[in-house]
């Protein structure tokens, strides 16, 4: 773009790196770039696996499909944006590391589990942050650790070519609990369930009830609380009138299980902010400013996800108008030389989401 408001970023595929570490349909992906730039857009988003970069073994890195990727965008003179993903996708069927999953099968507490003991195993429950159960450390030390071998993997294109990270905080790299993950019935979703009763999540809950002086408080989740594919206001707890979330119980555990949340949030940009305090980009400090301080504008447009409807001529001529809405030069695609096997149609996918970074 010719200013300096909001920048135009497409994202790339979720599997732009397969779980064997090779980039998927890289002449699509490359003759994809390629039309991009044509068009004026700024940079791409890249999302980057645990699961794939750090998959076998605690502490065994592999990075070299990422990188051959980060270079491709860095040819093209694209700017790019990476996402850290801490969570397994259900889409592209990316798990978490094995040596995770591992651990898991000995410690199922280890993730988040409903009331009635179903365990959500693609992300770990915010209440072992702290707690050494990975082979002897913490996931805030994986993490961090995680963060800072990328810091020196990609060194040579930080505040160059990657001019801004972000961070997943929880399921689909989202600062929520995944209360939606349960069987449901029917088609129709209700409020979810309360993701508190893996034994960590408890421990804190106890705790928190001895410290305020109601230790029944804190044998576990209401038990009026609707089910996966009930009506939220069914049952007692959220009736608009008279229900449990208006008595001091209920303001009691709804103020504990957000600030839950909240204090896994501000843990893990903590440690990003710190692995990255040298680095010149931009991302992380605002996301943290935004979510624990007071708000600021955007200043990152990310525009769905290349696939195969994204470069389809019913959409990718509507993409082209809304970049030159954007006031965005708009150079002849007749212009682009696209390599013999090349076809920008051939990405698989076309997951439509907006989101601002």
């Amino acid at each position: 773009m010719q200013n300096d408001g909001v920048k135009l970023f497409v994202g790339m595929p979720l599997d732009t790196v397969s779980k064997s570490n090779t980039i998927n349909h890289a002449r699509a992906i490359s003759a994809g770039l390629k039309a991009l730039k044509l068009l004026g857009v700024d940079g791409v988003e890249l999302p980057v696996w645990w699961g794939i970069a750090e998959n076998e073994i605690m502490g065994k890195y592999e990075w070299t499909a990422y990188l051959a990727v980060v270079e491709m965008v860095q040819k093209l003179g694209l700017k790019l944006h990476v996402s850290l993903c801490f969570h397994a996708s259900q889409e592209c069927k990316i798990p978490l590391p094995e040596w995770v999953s591992r651990n898991g099968e000995v410690d199922p507490n280890i993730y988040f589990m409903d009331r009635l003991g179903q365990q959500y195993k693609d992300c770990l429950s915010l209440a072992v942050d702290d707690v050494p159960v990975l082979d002897g450390k913490t996931p805030v030390d994986v993490y961090k650790e995680f963060c800072e071998n990328f810091k020196s993997a990609f060194s040579p294109f930080l505040g160059s070519t990657i001019t801004g990270i972000s961070i997943g905080l929880g399921p689909d790299g989202e600062l929520r609990y995944p209360s939606h993950h349960g069987r449901v019935k029917s088609n129709y979703h209700g409020a979810g369930e309360f993701q508190c009763y893996d034994k960590n999540m408890l421990s804190n809950l106890k705790q928190h009830a001895e410290k305020h002086g109601n230790p029944l408080w804190g044998l576990g989740g209401p038990h009026d609380a609707p089910a996966y594919d009930n009506c939220p206001i069914s049952g007692g707890f959220f009736m608009e009138n008279g229900g449990s979330w208006e008595t001091p119980y209920g303001d009691f555990f709804l103020s504990w299980y957000s600030n839950q949340l909240i204090s896994h949030g501000d843990r893990i940009l903590s440690l990003a902010a710190s692995a990255f305090k040298d680095a010149s980009i931009t991302g992380l400090k605002r996301i943290r400013k935004n979510l624990m301080d007071e708000n600021a504008v955007a200043d990152l447009f990310m525009y769905q996800r290349m696939g195969a409807y994204f470069f389809s001529p019913e959409h990718f001529s509507l993409f082209a108008q809304f970049v030159r809405g954007l006031n965005q030069p708009i150079q002849s695609l007749d212009d682009l030389t696209v390599e013999k096997g090349d076809d920008i149609e051939s990405i698989p996918g076309s997951s439509l989401h907006m989101q601002t970074a």
